[in-house]
């Protein structure tokens, strides 16, 4: 059985969480000298969380209250992420009884994935991001708010579930692959549907969970828009319609950082005092949907504006 991480403060500590090493509890995994107990919300020490996963430490179970044997009633629909978290409830049994079960806390919202909607095609449905991204060191699932078909969420909520338990180590292959065919996905494992039975279980899910209480987007991605013309007609119509069709086509598609066009993305440390000395270096989007890197200095790098 894998040993727990225990968080806890150091001298230098300001708003970080470091894990004490099991055989050594009075020092630190990075080599400092421990003065308290860790705080609750902090960030994790990157050089830390590296050598627990290294060493397979684990958070210790969260309190959680037992799944019900039925799926849960219809009158679960306050949030669509109350609805989510109640369906992932639901899976948790199926997916232990595969071989490879849920942690104990699992985010579950609708969003895109880091690279944003400028980066997406309606093709992606869902992704989970992995534990070593997130400073609470726990799985980020992200439903599209682009689909609203309660089944076709629940399939891709499924798929994530997979790769949550995996912690995205397998990609779409391996143990991902087998968990996802024995809980009756079929088709590529990169864009899995429903089999017959899996899609009539979810279809009776769906029924018992009530309303997804959510408004479908319909995102319009942004296209290169073709050269004016070397010469204007004299009348070119209502001039103040021609200004509201451009700041219309000017419109930003959401409140983050305009999409970088470069192939690969440049991530930066932000962190102020660093000793890295605001280290940057460009990645592929590829890596960027499994989590941002950290810094030589131990700080997570932000996806530069």
């Amino acid at each position: 059985m894998n040993e727990t991480r225990k968080y806890v403060a150091t001298k230098h500590s300001k708003d970080s969480n470091h894990i004490a090493k099991p055989e050594s509890p009075e020092k630190t995994l990075c080599g400092k000298d421990v003065t308290g107990e860790g705080t609750d919300g902090f960030k994790t020490c990157g050089n830390c969380a590296r050598l627990a996963d290294r060493r397979g430490l684990v958070d210790a179970p969260a309190e959680v209250e037992s799944a019900p044997a039925d799926p849960a009633p219809a009158d679960v629909k306050a949030t669509r992420e109350a609805w989510l978290l109640k369906a992932a409830d639901y899976f948790r049994p199926k997916l232990e009884a595969a071989g490879l079960p849920l942690p104990a806390r699992v985010h579950v919202s609708v969003g895109f994935s880091p690279a944003g909607p400028g980066g997406e095609n309606s093709k992606t449905l869902g992704v989970c991001i992995s534990r070593i991204a997130s400073a609470d060191h726990v799985n980020h699932i992200f439903i599209s708010p682009e689909i609203s078909d309660p089944v076709t969420v629940l399939a891709t909520l499924v798929h994530e579930l997979i790769h949550a338990a995996d912690d995205c180590q397998s990609g779409h292959r391996g143990e991902f692959a087998r968990v996802a065919k024995a809980l009756g996905l079929a088709g590529k494992m990169t864009a899995t549907v429903p089999g017959p039975e899996l899609s009539e279980e979810l279809a009776k899910l769906a029924a018992d969970l009530g309303e997804y209480a959510h408004g479908q987007l319909h995102i319009v991605r942004r296209s290169r828009k073709p050269k004016a013309p070397a010469e204007m007609p004299a009348d070119s119509g209502d001039e103040t319609a021609d200004q509201d069709q451009d700041q219309a086509e000017e419109a930003p598609l959401s409140s983050g950082p305009r999409e970088q066009t470069n192939r690969h993305m440049l991530v930066r440390c932000d962190t102020d005092g660093c000793e890295c000395g605001g280290y940057q270096v460009r990645t592929s989007r590829k890596w960027l949907k499994v989590g941002l890197p950290f810094c030589p200095g131990g700080n997570r790098m932000e996806l530069a504006d």
